[in-house]
């Protein structure tokens, strides 16, 4: 009953695993790594061969010879005495964060400002200044000459001792007319800086006209898009739409799904369905839904792929209801459920309805068109080849270009 092998007793002991295999050896060696195996075959089963068989590393060793290291404090002390540190003094009475170059021309203070400011302010600002000064007041000098009346800066100040002290230099613009100059010689300034007297009546400095180079804002987006090109399009009873491209906002996002029956309402103002609303207003007028492909394909063609395929479903809706009523139309287009009723379409099937229908009629066209047409009609070229129409779409297509009907252009491009 009992084993009478004593090491078989050990599968009793409590907490033991898969007693049923027997007792296993924990020191079992798992599937070594690839990367173990191709080092074994590389050093041969001893991985520390090429450790000690390697060289050992030595530091990097002065090779100069003793002549040479002493030559160095004396070559030194050569290039020291050569070429001395400097250490920058600026000048006295000068600004010393401020550098002021040697050829930058000689300016004058002017009487209205300091000597603490001057020696702040770099040559080429004032010289900027002095020239926007004496634009100025030979702009004043030309505008006073159209008057009878003397003009005045303030008490005791010309405008020829301003152009003076404001330093314009010779290449500055001068003026042919005389300078008139006040009675007294007192050089305070006048109380208000915003005006300038003209014998006791005053001239506003904002209603003076700037000269060219006077920098002006950006024109607005307004007076801007005046200068871009337009487009007009020709509607129903010779209405016309100038339009800019700023002017077309992007396709609305409209679905006539659950309204088939407004399509000819908003189709085509020559419809008499039209009802004078339409998705899609540019300026403020209603624009037909068919005339979307003129609106969109030039100027915004990207979004024109994007609704040229809802357009063309809602140009073959609106084409299938034309000369019928709405009650024979969901007459022609209804299907049976499962007891035999009678139901309208819905908008997917009810596509799906008119593509096979027009399928059918392409391909009757496209029989007619072989017996009535040469190979050389039925061709297109695709860029610099000819080649042979095969789609009897396309060749449907041709045929209603040839013979005068009306051809449904943006459903027949894919070539």
């Amino acid at each position: 009953m009992f084993s009478q092998d004593n090491s078989r007793w050990e599968i009793l002991i409590p907490g033991a695993t898969n007693s049923h295999k027997g007792i296993r050896n924990p020191n079992k060696k798992s599937k070594p790594k690839g990367s173990e195996l191709r080092r074994e075959n590389l050093f041969n089963g001893a991985p520390g061969v090429r450790i000690a068989n390697a060289p050992v590393t030595e530091r990097s060793k002065d090779l100069r010879t003793a002549e040479q290291k002493a030559a160095i404090i004396p070559w030194a002390q050569r290039i020291v005495k050569q070429y001395p540190y400097q250490t920058h003094t600026p000048e006295t009475g000068t600004n010393p964060s401020i550098y002021i170059s040697p050829l930058a021309p000689s300016i004058p203070p002017a009487p209205s400002v300091g000597p603490a400011l001057q020696a702040t302010i770099k040559p080429t600002v004032a010289y900027q200044y002095s020239n926007m000064i004496g634009e100025f007041l030979t702009r004043l000098e030309q505008l006073s000459a159209t008057t009878t009346d003397p003009i005045a800066l303030g008490p005791g100040t010309s405008l020829s001792r301003m152009a003076q002290s404001s330093s314009v230099p010779p290449s500055a613009p001068s003026s042919s007319t005389p300078v008139i100059s006040a009675s007294t010689s007192n050089s305070t300034a006048p109380s208000d800086p915003t005006s300038i007297t003209v014998d006791s009546s005053t001239v506003e400095l904002s209603s003076v006209t700037p000269t060219a180079d006077v920098s002006m804002h950006d024109t607005d987006g307004d007076n801007a898009n005046m200068d871009s090109p337009t487009r007009t399009l020709k509607m129903a009873h010779g209405k016309l739409i100038t339009f800019r491209e700023c002017d077309i906002p992007d396709p609305p996002a409209v679905s006539y799904a659950k309204s088939i029956e407004e399509l000819p309402r908003v189709w085509d103002d020559n419809s008499p369905d039209w009802n004078g609303t339409s998705p899609l207003s540019i300026n403020n007028t209603p624009i037909p839904l068919v005339y979307w492909p003129t609106v969109y394909k030039y100027w915004k063609g990207t979004q024109w792929k994007g609704v040229k395929k809802t357009w063309f479903d809602w140009k073959i809706l609106v084409r299938a209801m034309s000369g019928m009523s709405m009650e024979d139309f969901w007459v022609h287009f209804s299907a049976p459920d499962k007891f035999g009723q009678l139901h309208p379409l819905k908008y997917t099937p009810l596509l799906a309805r008119l593509a096979a229908e027009r399928k059918v009629a392409d391909e009757k066209l496209a029989d007619l068109a072989r017996h009535e047409l040469t190979t050389e009609q039925l061709t297109y070229r695709k860029g610099a080849q000819l080649h042979v129409m095969t789609k009897p779409a396309m060749i449907a297509a041709c045929y209603r270009r040839l013979k005068g009907i009306d051809v449904d252009d943006e459903g027949d491009d894919d070539k």
